[in-house]
């Protein structure tokens, strides 16, 4: 039995489908550049450590190969963007809720605003602004087919997502950074194991890479239901479950159709560099809610629930797992 993938997949939250339509007009507005994308390269790299004990957080940087450009242009036949979440190398996995996760050979439209590199999101509204292609259909960053743009520009998304953006992979961590995770010592010593012997085992029956299950358009657990499951006004009729996707020509068609006095689209874009080294994320302070606020009673969904029911307990590192 893999140590590592034990652990892996205990780890991550939720991530559903987003709350409201995504307005092409504001992403194309908001977008440096729109690009028709394939990705060709994913590593992962952890940030230094923070003040006061914080631990470095592992970052995803995705390269991708420009296919055509929609608006706008990247600075040359590639570029690279940094998000944060991932492996960090010695059996957890932190993934940022609303942030997509990416494969290498993902075919995608995307809505950059920047490199990443500042720490936020290098997406317009994250999740929002990337677009799934597959076999020439469209789907939305959640993976939900995408069927028409409607007469105020928002994009109608509802369905199911296709079967291949059902699972994601990642490498498996090498033994001896295993070892650094006090989890993994702690297993070991349960099951009257040497190091030695763990060491032979691992590296005879460990896999290459690690498989986790997927769900939104590739973030780890929970459903997409589109945007909570609404229509738009301008589209009152019942959903058709077989409807297919509208083709990725007509939505780059309407993207371009975007006056360009909406738009913020230049040239002049620098690439993440996957070799910079990453400062600790700053924390950002969250005032207290109101009194009105406590009151509320949040719904709790069966993820949440499992999720918690999943984490280890009295571990300190447990928060790590848990979407950010």
């Amino acid at each position: 039995m893999a140590v590592a993938a034990a652990l892996l997949l205990g780890g991550g939250g939720a991530v559903f489908g987003q709350e409201t339509a995504p307005d092409i007009r504001h992403l194309a507005g908001a977008a440096k550049f729109v690009v028709h994308s394939r990705v060709s390269k994913v590593e992962y790299r952890m940030s230094a450590a923070g003040e006061k004990g914080q631990p470095p957080v592992p970052f995803t940087i995705v390269t991708y190969d420009v296919i055509r450009s929609v608006r706008g242009a990247a600075s040359s036949g590639s570029f690279s963007l940094r998000y944060i979440g991932g492996p960090d190398g010695r059996g957890h996995f932190l993934r940022a809720s609303n942030v997509p996760v990416f494969q290498a050979g993902d075919e995608d439209i995307l809505f950059v605003q920047n490199n990443g590199a500042n720490g936020g999101c290098p997406l317009v509204g994250c999740i929002e602004g990337r677009f799934r292609v597959l076999n020439g259909a469209l789907y939305d960053g959640t993976g939900t087919p995408v069927q028409a743009i409607d007469a105020n520009n928002k994009v109608v998304a509802r369905g199911k997502p296709p079967a291949e953006f059902g699972k994601v992979s990642y490498p498996a961590p090498a033994f001896d950074e295993l070892l650094k995770n006090p989890e993994v010592r702690d297993i070991i010593n349960k099951r009257g194991m040497s190091v030695d012997e763990a060491r032979r085992q691992y590296e005879a029956q460990g896999p290459a890479t690690v498989e986790m299950t997927a769900g939104a358009g590739g973030a780890m657990g929970g459903d997409s239901a589109g945007y909570s499951g609404r229509q738009s006004a301008a589209e009152g009729a019942p959903p058709q479950q077989e409807a297919r996707p509208m083709s990725v020509d007509r939505f780059v068609a309407a993207v371009k159709a975007v006056p360009a006095t909406a738009g913020t689209a230049e040239s002049g874009f620098q690439s993440a560099d996957p070799n910079a080294q990453i400062a600790a994320p700053a924390p950002r302070p969250v005032p207290p809610p109101s009194a009105s606020e406590r009151s509320i009673v949040t719904p709790r969904s069966p993820a949440d629930v499992a999720e918690e029911r999943a984490l280890p307990k009295d571990d300190p590192t447990s928060t790590r797992n848990k979407s950010r």
